[in-house]
């Protein structure tokens, strides 16, 4: 996100006035973007201090004064639908018109401020200038410190790209980069051919090297066939099976959002749930999101099926810290129909084992930068946008990221951070987006769908995440003794 850390040096670097074309993903975020369906990466940061709109002002304008940084002080210029969009230099950036301040002088509590930011969350940044803002909320009743919303238009970069961003001008930039998925580091390394075929001894061997090489290119040939298979299996499931649950095309009128997130969870006390089951992190948290919609799906007598989620995948290399979309996206069924915590979170964790080791993130990744450098591609690109939102967002019911933060809390303007919550866009109107962020050594649960999707507001199913989780926690003790 745009901002600062406290001990950033950076001097503004003379430029030359660009204007480069758009990525793929780029495009596909512009085209994608209704008035009640903002393509906005968004997050919550609070603070026990109260910060002041010029501290934010500040740091923000040294922060996008970095050459590498620049599409936040660019606009789009030409026409997304037709191709011809690009990033362009904006003469008329100004950092005063992108950060805003809001005290409520104690006239607003926690809960009408959350209310509040979900209006924030449901408009569309405006493309007269660089796709983001910040809001600074002071004087929230009960509350001594500050909290800031930040909104990014998704065409900048993705969610580990905005991340990347603040701790490249941070202490701990080196933290991060060993935690980040990187899409890579579960591939195998080919093999040279040639020198396993030259490192046989005698014909023998040579043969049967040659033999076990051809045995393997055709299996992986197989493979690849297989995961293409499936890719349009997947498009075609999402695009016929019926979407029974979170079917209401249009809960609220306005498209007003609803945003809320939980406290955080000892990171350590997750880890004490990975290690008892043999599960990861993120199946511990996929399992307790999974287990909160299930608990208000029973509740509210929801039509019980699973649920359609789609499961950004990271292309990034470790090394990689532009502001791009390096992105792309799986899909898996959330198992709200299993009633028993444990078995749920098990089925999960072989459901993303099967992900990870699947290249068809990587194929459709691949794709999608092929087809964009293909003029007839071009030519067409509204209607296939169009044909691709029809056969898969729009009969998703969810979607969830999973980002990992820096595991040492950051200062912005020298105020310690104490949250940070993501918040993703709805793919659809009735679609519900869950973000988990994990920063000093807490993890935060963020839930944004649209107004009345959720009866009684997503602070429910932060609720529930909470609930289940402390469900597997208190197993994982038992388990242990």
């Amino acid at each position: 996100m745009p901002i600062a850390t406290e001990d950033m040096s950076a001097s503004t670097n003379k430029r030359e006035y660009q204007s480069i074309p758009v990525t793929a993903i780029d495009n596909c975020f512009l085209v994608c973007e209704e008035e009640e369906l903002p393509m906005t990466i968004s997050c919550v940061w609070q603070f026990n201090t109260k910060l002041t709109r010029e501290e934010v002002r500040d740091t923000s304008k040294t922060f996008n004064e970095k050459i590498e940084y620049r599409r936040y002080t660019q606009i789009i210029t030409g026409d997304p639908e037709k191709g011809t969009a690009h990033w362009t230099d904006f003469d008329g950036y100004d950092v005063e018109n992108h950060v805003f301040e809001h005290d409520f002088k104690g006239q607003k509590t926690l809960t009408e401020a959350k209310e509040f930011i979900g209006g924030l969350l449901s408009k569309p940044l405006s493309r007269d200038k660089p796709l983001w803002d910040a809001h600074l909320l002071n004087g929230i009743k009960d509350e001594s410190g500050s909290t800031l919303v930040y909104r990014l238009h998704h065409a900048i970069t993705d969610g580990q790209g905005s991340i990347r961003a603040l701790l490249s001008v941070s202490s701990f930039e080196k933290d991060l980069a060993s935690q980040q998925y990187n899409a890579s580091k579960n591939a195998k390394p080919i093999l040279k051919k040639r020198d396993e075929i030259r490192k046989a001894a005698s014909i023998r061997e040579k043969i049967d090297v040659a033999y076990k090489l051809a045995q393997k290119t055709i299996f992986n040939i197989m493979y690849v066939v297989y995961c293409l298979f499936m890719a349009f299996y997947d498009f075609f499931v999402l695009s016929v099976r019926p979407k029974r649950a979170f079917k209401n095309d249009a809960p609220h009128p306005e498209g007003k959002k609803d945003a809320a997130w939980t406290k955080g969870l000892d990171l350590d006390d997750v880890k004490i749930v990975k290690n008892a089951f043999g599960v990861t992190v993120n199946d511990v948290l996929l399992g307790c999101a999974t287990g909160s919609l299930r608990k208000y799906m029973v509740e509210e007598n929801e039509p019980m099926q699973e649920l359609t989620c789609g499961i950004p995948f990271s292309m990034r290399s470790q090394d990689d810290w532009s502001l791009s979309n390096n992105a792309t996206m799986a899909f898996t069924f959330l198992p709200v129909t299993v009633e028993d915590p444990l078995k749920r979170m098990k089925l999960i964790n072989r459901r993303m084992n099967t992900l990870k080791l699947s290249p068809m993130p990587q194929i459709i990744y691949t794709s999608l930068g092929f087809l964009w450098n293909n003029p007839l591609y071009i030519k067409f690109v509204t209607s296939f946008d169009r044909i691709m939102l029809k056969m898969g967002r729009e009969n998703l019911q969810t979607v969830l990221t999973n980002v990992p933060g820096p595991s040492q809390a950051l200062l912005v303007a020298g105020h310690k951070l104490e949250s940070y919550v993501p918040f993703i866009p709805q793919v659809n109107r009735s679609s519900i987006g869950m973000g988990v962020m994990s920063y000093d050594n807490k993890v935060f649960f963020g839930v944004f769908s649209e107004l009345n999707n959720i009866k009684g507001g997503t602070s429910r199913v932060c609720d529930n995440f909470d609930a289940e989780f402390q469900y597997l926690l208190e197993a994982a003790k038992a388990k242990s003794q």
